[in-house]
């Protein structure tokens, strides 16, 4: 009777210890606990980066409101543009408010690779060396790049740009395209696209250098002006999105989708550029 009293005392001692040390690390409910590794939780940074958004209930875009009428801020000091109530049906969609933080053209790039927005949408070429550091969305906007020179120049083709001085919003693919293909032209880089205008008028430089979109609001804007006849170059944009955030990602392809589908991008095209839009396929 002894020897089993002092059995039963033992095994109340052993469930006793292990109950403590369960309980001893100190951990949130439902969080890892105190020292655990990226392995152990399964939840490692690569993962979180590909969590849906930064805030549950909001879409944040990072623009640079200064490239009509794309992005701008209108007289009521309102963001407003294309791309502007693009982003705003899509955040409809997606049941979210579209918060909109301005910036640098190469910030707004940055701001991606950094993760301190959702979606960059900025009139953004995809191109390959931008994939390295973040994803796109299927192509929104089809466009060229184009030369905008005063009436009576005698740049007439763009072989007549080779040394001409040029002005160009930095960072852009018109600023990319310049370095590459014209390296004996004289380039004023510039953070806003409105300025390269101010430039032209002044005599500043021969011409600007930037996508075809923009460059029909300017000439719109600026009488004495014209583009040449010849592109220069062909682009896609897309939405910029965190590398590897493949759930905001195909959200955001799925919206584009829906809304060109249902007319509603056709709609916001008309707002700005005065009808259909005839270069970029509505069933992508």
């Amino acid at each position: 009777m002894k020897k089993l009293s002092i059995l039963l005392a033992l095994c109340m001692i052993f469930v006793l210890a292990a109950g403590c040390a369960a309980a001893s690390p100190t951990a949130a409910p439902g969080g890892p606990t105190e020292g655990a590794t990226d392995a152990d939780t399964g939840t490692d940074t690569e993962a979180a980066s590909e969590g849906k958004l930064i805030n549950d209930d909001q879409l944040i875009m990072a623009t640079n409101a200064a490239f009509p009428p794309f992005e701008f801020v209108n007289e009521n000091n309102e963001f407003d543009g294309f791309d502007v109530h693009l982003a705003g049906a899509i955040a409809d969609i997606l049941g979210v408010e579209l918060v909109i933080e301005d910036m640098e053209f190469t910030a707004a790039l940055a701001a991606i690779a950094a993760g301190q927005a959702d979606v960059a949408i900025a009139a953004i070429t995809i191109r390959e060396d931008r994939l390295e550091t973040m994803d796109f969305s299927t192509p929104y906007f089809e466009t060229t790049i184009v030369a905008i020179v005063p009436e009576g120049s005698d740049i007439t083709s763009p072989d007549d740009l080779k040394e001409a001085r040029i002005a160009v919003q930095f960072g852009t693919t018109s600023d990319i395209f310049c370095a590459d293909y014209l390296p004996d032209a004289t380039i004023t880089r510039l953070n806003r696209a409105p300025d390269t205008v101010l430039e032209l008028n002044n005599g500043q430089v021969d011409a600007i250098v930037i996508d075809k979109a923009v460059a029909d609001q300017f000439i719109d804007d600026n009488p004495g002006l014209r583009i040449l006849e010849e592109p220069l170059g062909s682009e896609s944009y897309g939405i910029a999105v965190r590398k590897g955030n493949a759930e905001l990602l195909g959200a955001i392809n799925a919206a584009l989708a829906e809304l060109k589908g249902n007319g509603e991008y056709d709609r916001i095209y008309a707002m700005f550029f005065g009808g259909a839009d005839e270069d970029t396929d509505t069933e992508s």
